[in-house]
């Protein structure tokens, strides 16, 4: 996971600097989902000691955008992406470092195939966990607009 570590810091210095900023590591990447982690530290520390909103924000909008990455990469094609639409629910503080968690990388793959055969963007919709350690912090809810190349 280093590796790929590396490449989303890269994008951040070339594309997102926010990313960079933050530091995320990634956990996991899968065909099925992928995860990264956010350390609670002074780049993402709110005054109350947890994590704060725009970094929370900002990692469950990350790990959807690596998996239409990686799924775009693995059928050859680039994918442009935004996020059309976002709802969150906040469940405790998090008090600690956060993993998001997307494990919707079939719905994305379907939506990636259809834009390329109809050479028209789609809407998706993802769903995001956040936890730290095992105690679930927050839920998000998105609705990712994407076209394939």
């Amino acid at each position: 996971m280093l590796a790929k570590t590396a490449q989303l810091w890269a994008f951040g210095v070339l594309k997102a600097p926010l990313i960079f900023f933050l530091r995320p590591r990634m956990v996991e990447l899968s065909p099925e989902r992928a995860a990264l982690k956010l350390r609670l530290s002074r780049r993402t520390k709110n005054q109350g000691g947890s994590m704060y909103f725009g970094a929370l924000m900002s990692g469950a909008d990350m790990v959807p955008g690596i998996l239409a990455t990686a799924i775009g990469h693995r059928l050859h094609r680039e994918v442009s992406f935004a996020v059309k639409d976002c709802q969150a629910r906040f469940l405790r503080r998090a008090g600690g470092d956060v993993t998001f968690v997307c494990e919707d990388a079939g719905e994305i793959e379907r939506a990636i195939i259809t834009s390329v055969e109809t050479s028209a963007r789609q809407s998706v919709p993802v769903k995001v966990a956040a936890t730290v350690g095992l105690e679930r912090v927050a839920d998000f809810a998105l609705t990712f607009s994407l076209k394939a190349a």
